[in-house]
C-alpha cells in the first residue's frame, strides 16, 4: 500500500510511523501486521512456540490470508529448527486450504 493511496486506510498510509527511522533498531514485527491487515482480523497461531517467526491467519480487504513474518524483538529474529517446523507446519496448513500465504 503506497502512503499517498486515498483509498488505502488510514492505519496502513501511517505505515512509516510504526517502522524505526534507523535500520539497525528492532521493531514490533505485531505491529506491522496489525497495521497491514483489516482491523482485528489477526489470529495468531502458535504464539509461544519459538517466538522469533509469527505465524498467523489473516484478512485483508476482507480476504484470508497466511503471514510469516520474523519477529526481530525476539533472537534479532533467527530462527532455529523450531522455527523452521513453525514455518513448514503453517505453509502446510495453508496450502490445504488454499489460503495464499
Amino acid at each position: 500500500v503506497a502512503a499517498d493511496d486515498p483509498h488505502a486506510p488510514a492505519r496502513q498510509r501511517d505505515i512509516a510511523s510504526v517502522l524505526p527511522e534507523r535500520d539497525n533498531r528492532g521493531y514490533d514485527m505485531h505491529r506491522i501486521i496489525e497495521t497491514l491487515c483489516d482491523a482485528d482480523s489477526v489470529f495468531p497461531l502458535k504464539p509461544d512456540f519459538d517466538r522469533s517467526v509469527i505465524t498467523c491467519l489473516a484478512r485483508i480487504g476482507g480476504r484470508v490470508v497466511g503471514v510469516i513474518a520474523n519477529n526481530p524483538m525476539h533472537l534479532a529474529g533467527a530462527m532455529g529448527p523450531d522455527g523452521c517446523n513453525k514455518c513448514t507446519s503453517f505453509i502446510c496448513l495453508c496450502d490445504s486450504f488454499h489460503i495464499p500465504l
